[in-house]
C-alpha cells in the first residue's frame, strides 16, 4: 500500500476537514489521486492510536467538471497488527446511515481479529463529518422532530419538510447539487481512494446503508473487489422505507417480546409488553411527556417534549445492538408510567443525533436511490400495533413526502439492484432482532447474487460486529477463503439470548 500504513505516525484528518469545501483548481482533475496524511483528532491515550494513519484524498466533484472543483475525502487506516504477516488485500469498511460517522470509529477496529493481518480502511462520505463540504451548514436537522416544541405528528412532518426545503435552497445558493452526493458518485470517490493508496484488490464490508454502496462498487469495479460482506445491508429495491417501517419494526418487536417471554425473569416482570406499549403510545400521542433537562451547574435547563414519534425512535434505537435489546421492555414499562426519571437522561440522545447527523447527505443518497425507482405504496397496517407504529413513523423516513421537496429534479440512477452476473463472492449476514433489515431481505439479496452465502443469527440485531467477537472471526475466515462456504454454526451457537441471565 502507498504510503505504508503500518508506520507509527499518529494521524487523522485535521478539524479543518470539517469545513473543507470545493476548490477551483482545474489541475486537480488532471492528476492521479493522492493520499495526504493529516494529524489525527483522536484524544491522547486512545488505545491503538499508534496503528492509525489518517488523512485525505482529493477527488473531483464530478467527472470532467469544467470548473475543476474538488472535494476532500477524509479517511483513516488501521494498520495490521502483524506487519510481517500482512496480506495484500486490505479491508474497506463502508459505514451505514448512509452518512453516519465512520472515521471517528476507527479505534474500534484496532482490536478486531480482522486487523491482525490486514489493514482496515475507513472513510467518511463526501459532505459528511471529516469530508467536505457540508451542503447546508446553516440548517441543522436530524431524523427526529424538534423536541424543543410540542408538535403533533403532522406538525413534525411539516417541520421536517420545511427544514429539507431550506436546506435545498441553501445548497443551490452555494452551488451544490445533491446529485453530486449519490451512491454512484461516491463509488467513484472510493475508486479514487483505492488508486491513491495503491491497492490492487480489496475486501469490502458494507454495513446497513453501506450495502447498496458496496454492491455498486462491486458492480462498477469487479476486478478490484476481491470479496464482499453485507452486514445487515439495506434494501436494494426502491421501497419507501417509511411505507414499510411499521411492518419491519413490529416484526422486530414481536421477536423481542418472544425472547422476553422465553426467559422466566423477564416474563415475570413484563407479562404483556405489547399491551403496555400500546398504552404508552396512546398516552404519548395524547399528551407528550415534558422533561426538563439539567442545565449548567445543576440548574434546570431547557424543556423538551417527547411525543409518540420520539418514543418510537428511542425504542427503535435500542434494536441496533443486541446488548441493548433487554432495555426495551423496561423502557416500555417506564413510558406507560410516564417515568420522567427514566426518560430525562435519554432525551439527550436527540441532541447527539442532531450533532452527528448529516441529513443533507442522507437525503441526497436516499432520495436518489428511492425516487429513481417505483416507490411501493404504503401497505395497510395488518394489526393494531402496526397502526400505532405507522402513526408514529419519524418524519425523516417519509420519503414520498420529503424527497419531492428536497430532490425534485432527480435523474435516473445507474445503480443496478440485481447484480446477477457479477462474479464476486459475497457473504450476507443478518440478525433476527434487526428492526431495519429482516433476515428474509438478506436471504433474498443472497439469492439474487451469483455467488453468495447467507448467515443469520437468531439472537443478534442490526450491529453484528460491535457486540459479537465471533462475527469478526467469521468475517476473517471468509476473507481468507472467500470461495469456501463459511462455517458459521459455532458463532451462531455462541450468540445467545440477550435476555438470558
Amino acid at each position: 500500500m502507498k504510503p505504508p500504513v503500518t508506520s507509527h505516525a499518529v494521524a487523522l484528518v485535521l478539524i479543518s476537514l470539517l469545513a473543507a469545501g470545493c476548490s477551483d483548481s482545474s489541475e486537480n482533475n488532471r492528476v492521479a489521486p493522492e493520499f495526504k496524511e493529516r494529524p489525527c483528532a483522536f484524544p491522547d491515550g486512545t488505545p491503538g492510536l499508534e496503528r492509525i494513519t489518517c488523512g485525505m484524498v482529493t477527488v473531483a466533484v464530478r467527472p470532467g467538471d469544467a470548473a475543476g472543483r474538488t472535494v476532500d475525502i477524509g479517511l483513516a487506516i488501521v494498520g495490521a497488527a502483524n506487519p510481517e504477516a500482512k496480506k495484500d488485500a486490505p479491508i474497506l469498511f463502508i459505514q451505514g446511515g448512509p452518512a453516519s460517522p465512520a472515521v471517528m470509529m476507527a479505534p474500534q477496529w484496532v482490536g478486531s481479529v480482522m486487523a491482525e493481518d490486514r489493514d482496515i480502511i475507513i472513510f467518511d462520505r463526501r459532505g459528511s463529518h471529516f469530508s467536505g463540504p457540508r451542503l447546508c451548514p446553516d440548517t441543522s436537522f436530524a431524523l427526529v422532530s424538534d423536541v424543543e416544541s410540542d408538535l403533533t405528528a403532522e406538525e413534525s412532518l411539516d417541520w421536517y419538510v420545511e427544514k429539507a426545503r431550506t436546506c435545498r435552497q441553501e445548497m443551490t445558493q452555494a452551488g451544490h447539487a445533491p446529485q453530486d452526493y449519490t451512491i454512484t458518485r461516491i463509488t467513484e470517490d472510493i475508486e479514487s481512494i483505492r488508486r491513491a493508496l495503491g491497492v490492487s484488490q480489496w475486501n469490502v464490508i458494507g454495513h446497513s446503508a453501506g450495502g447498496p454502496q458496496a454492491l455498486d462498487l462491486m458492480r462498477s469495479y469487479p476486478k478490484s473487489t476481491r470479496a464482499v460482506i453485507l452486514e445487515s445491508a439495506a434494501h436494494l429495491r426502491g421501497d419507501d422505507y417509511g411505507a414499510v417501517y411499521q411492518r419491519l419494526f413490529e416484526r422486530s418487536l414481536r421477536k423481542i417480546f418472544d425472547g422476553c417471554a422465553a426467559e422466566p425473569a423477564c416474563a415475570a416482570q413484563h407479562p404483556d409488553p405489547e399491551k403496555t406499549l400500546m398504552e404508552a403510545l396512546a398516552s404519548f400521542e395524547e399528551a407528550p411527556l415534558e422533561l426538563t433537562l439539567p442545565g449548567a451547574d445543576g440548574a434546570p435547563g431547557q424543556s423538551v417534549f417527547l411525543n409518540h414519534q420520539d418514543l418510537v425512535v428511542l425504542l427503535f434505537s435500542q434494536t441496533y445492538n443486541a446488548a441493548d435489546v433487554p432495555n426495551i421492555p423496561n423502557m416500555i414499562a417506564a413510558a406507560a408510567q410516564r417515568n420522567v426519571q427514566v426518560f430525562a437522561p435519554l432525551a439527550g440522545m436527540f441532541s447527539f443525533l442532531e450533532a452527528m447527523s448529516a441529513e443533507d447527505v442522507r437525503l441526497s443518497i436516499e432520495c436518489d436511490h428511492f425516487l429513481t425507482r417505483e416507490i411501493i405504496p404504503a401497505p395497510a397496517p395488518a394489526n393494531a400495533l402496526q397502526e400505532a407504529i405507522s402513526r408514529a413513523s419519524p418524519a425523516g423516513l417519509q420519503y414520498s413526502e420529503v424527497c419531492p421537496v428536497f430532490l425534485p429534479d432527480v435523474a435516473e440512477s445507474a445503480l443496478d439492484p440485481e447484480l446477477p452476473s457479477v462474479d464476486v463472492p459475497v457473504l450476507v449476514m443478518t440478525g433476527e432482532y434487526d428492526g431495519i433489515i429482516p433476515p428474509a431481505v438478506g436471504k433474498a439479496m443472497a439469492d439474487g447474487l451469483k455467488r453468495a452465502y447467507h448467515v443469520n443469527f437468531d439472537y443478534a440485531s442490526h450491529q453484528l460486529f460491535v457486540p459479537h467477537a465471533c462475527t469478526h472471526a467469521l468475517a476473517k475466515s471468509f476473507f481468507d477463503a472467500p470461495s469456501v462456504a463459511p462455517e458459521a454454526s459455532s458463532c451462531q451457537a455462541a450468540i445467545t439470548s440477550p435476555f438470558r441471565q
